[in-house]
């Protein structure tokens, strides 16, 4: 991890720390992430709707900076060029909504990458904001040119468990325009 921090912060030096047995490390899968983490995998089941309607897979949970061990809703917008919605749900007024979020991220996103950070009881301390690996985690998204966006668990939480609820927090999210 060290190796990755000194490759972001000092990209012009060439030293490099020496590989410690990086076989001893233990790996974290998605899946040991999303049972770790429950409103994060709640958080998922608005992105697999998302990922339907757009039929195809824009939204990914992925680790994004090597050995830091916290996933991320990573957004691909690659995936979205030349994508029509090939299916929507019935009711006109949510099709519309949704077409309308999703030109508005190709509009506006076109060239970013965009992480979404959940922030749960995992990633703060009794407060809103992340601390310690998480912390420098969205830093260094940022320093690689990523936008993060973040999502409390409590506002998975008041979704309660409504998919097109979900789906709509993250497309929320997404579109909003950062200062």
């Amino acid at each position: 991890m060290l190796n990755e921090c000194l490759k972001l912060e000092f990209p012009e030096l060439i030293l490099e720390i020496p590989d410690i047995s990086k076989s001893n490390l233990p790996l974290r899968t998605l899946t040991d992430e999303t049972n770790h983490r429950p409103a994060l995998a709640t958080l998922m089941e608005g992105a697999f709707l998302i990922n339907q309607i757009v039929g195809a897979s824009v939204l990914k949970l992925k680790f994004p900076i090597t050995h830091i061990n916290y996933a991320s809703l990573l957004f691909d917008n690659s995936e979205l060029k030349d994508q029509n919605c090939i299916w929507l749900p019935n009711s006109t007024g949510q099709r519309d909504h949704v077409l309308q979020q999703l030109s508005m991220i190709k509009e506006n996103f076109f060239v970013q990458h965009i992480a979404i950070e959940l922030l749960d009881s995992h990633t703060t301390l009794s407060t809103s904001e992340p601390i310690g690996i998480v912390k420098m985690k969205m830093r260094l998204l940022s320093q690689r040119g990523w936008e993060v966006k973040k999502v409390h668990s409590k506002d998975v939480e008041n979704c309660q468990g409504d998919v097109q609820a979900l789906a709509t927090l993250i497309l929320n999210e997404l579109t909003k325009v950062s200062i």
